[in-house]
């Protein structure tokens, strides 16, 4: 999915674009709480694929007003 949206972004040119979703994937693993300690190879390579891809489009990440975190489970404990 990175690749397609570098390519999305490269086909664009130099205009500006706005992308507004829930991608389920963190930089750091402090964006998630309640979740494994340590994070498995698949987290630590999901989180490097997306830093990279950040980097390549030159995303600039608006922080969020109100609450650090997005998603929260049900039972109050698991953050992301």
């Amino acid at each position: 999915m990175w690749d397609r949206l570098v390519e999305v972004r490269s086909s664009l040119g130099e205009e500006a674009w706005c992308v507004v979703r829930d991608f389920n994937s963190v930089c750091s693993r402090e964006e998630r709480r309640g979740v494994n300690g340590v994070p498995s190879s698949v987290q630590i390579a999901e989180m490097h694929f997306f830093n990279n891809f950040r980097e390549t489009v030159e995303w600039e990440d608006v922080d969020i007003l109100g609450c650090h975190f997005t998603w929260y489970h049900p039972n109050g404990m698991t953050m992301s």
